[in-house]
Order: C-alpha cells, then sequence, then structure tokens
C-alpha cells in the first residue's frame, strides 16, 4: 500500500512541476540611423522603431533557467527628408514588413529577475527593396537604391522581470540591447551630374523593450 501512495505522490509532483510556458510577446525595437557621405538634396534617413508581435515557448530546465523560442511580426517605416533646389524640405516614408525568430537562454538571479543571453534571426521575404530616379530639367539627378539583404542575424543580451510569478498568467517586461551582422537597411544614393555619392543605413546596434504575457 505505501508503494502505490509513494507512486501516486510522484506522479502528482512531476504533473504539478511545469516543463512549458505558452505565451505572446509585444514590443518595440529601435533603430538609429547613420548618413554618410555629401548630399546636395539633404537627404537624412531618421531614427526610427517598429511594431513586433509574437508567439513563444518556453522550456523550464532543472536547474530553474529557461529556454525560449518565439517567432515575430514586424511592421515599420522608414523615414526620411530631402530638399531639392529651390524647394522646401519634405518628408517622405516607406512601410516595411518582416519576420524573425528569437531563441533566448534565462538564467534565473531571483524569483523574478532574470538575465538573458540570445540571438535572433530575421528574414525579409516583404521587405521593400526600393530603387528609383529622379530628374531636373530631364536630365538625371539622382538614383537611389536600398540594397538590403533577405536574411540577417543579431546576437543580443537583456534582462527580464516577472511581475507576479506565482499567477498562473504571468507579466513579464524586458528589454534588451542587440547587434546585427548586416545593416538592417541601406540606402545607397549617387549623383552624377554632381560627381557624389551618399550612403543612410541603421546601425548595428539596436534595442528592443516590450512585455511577455505567458502561461
Amino acid at each position: 500500500m505505501y508503494k502505490y501512495l509513494f507512486v501516486i505522490l510522484l506522479g502528482t509532483n512531476l504533473c504539478a512541476q511545469k516543463k512549458y510556458n505558452f505565451g505572446l510577446s509585444v514590443g518595440s525595437e529601435q533603430f538609429y540611423s547613420k548618413n554618410n557621405g555629401y548630399s546636395p538634396t539633404e537627404y537624412n534617413l531618421q531614427n526610427n522603431h517598429s511594431y513586433k508581435v509574437g508567439f513563444f515557448v518556453e522550456k523550464n530546465l532543472k536547474n530553474n533557467d529557461e529556454i525560449l523560442i518565439g517567432f515575430n511580426y514586424n511592421y515599420y517605416w522608414n523615414y526620411f527628408s530631402e530638399r531639392f533646389i529651390n524647394s522646401e524640405t519634405w518628408e517622405n516614408g516607406i512601410s516595411n514588413t518582416f519576420y524573425d525568430l528569437d531563441v533566448h537562454y534565462n538564467h534565473l538571479i531571483t524569483n523574478s529577475f532574470k538575465v538573458f543571453l540570445g540571438t535572433n534571426l530575421s528574414y525579409y521575404r516583404s521587405h521593400d527593396k526600393y530603387a528609383g530616379v529622379g530628374y531636373i530639367d530631364e536630365e538625371l539627378y539622382f538614383s537611389e537604391k536600398n540594397d538590403v539583404t533577405d536574411f540577417n542575424v543579431a546576437l543580443n543580451t537583456g534582462v527580464k522581470y516577472e511581475i507576479n510569478p506565482k499567477s498562473k498568467i504571468k507579466f513579464e517586461p524586458f528589454v534588451l540591447i542587440g547587434a546585427t551582422l548586416f545593416k538592417r537597411d541601406n540606402f545607397k544614393v549617387d549623383y552624377p551630374t554632381e560627381g557624389v555619392s551618399s550612403n543612410h543605413y541603421y546601425k548595428y546596434i539596436y534595442t528592443r523593450f516590450g512585455i511577455n504575457i505567458k502561461y
């Protein structure tokens, strides 16, 4: 009888130890622009941010650490300003979307506070590889191209904090900083009549903040 009681208690304990968490992640990434070279039209790519939403699976390890795998949808705008000869400065925007995959290793510092290391793989299938030209007096004045890669990879690190670790539905704000291997957007502008060119892109360093809602 005691053997059966032991088996029942052991089974109950194993069921109580939850191995996986599932959840929704909502956040925003910040991109920081860099404008190189001389631009007669004062071309200026602005700092920007994305809207990010996704879902994730989190595996609880025996040492209370966690491994997270998440899939995200991203939407953002490229905003830039430009001024042609004898005209006012005007602003324009190009909308873009892409998908990415997060892999994080979360290390538990306290019951609520975590630090993590991770990687991010992004896929720009729907990304706008913008190309255009501009004429003045029927003569080609500039040509522009967004020379962006289809794939990108990044390394990141950050912190997470579970507001209510004992609840079934947990809220976990987070913040991270990362670095990409390739430029996220890379606008190259040539001015044939002026004999100059300029390059406008987002820096490799980026930040992200958001919240995980998990069960």
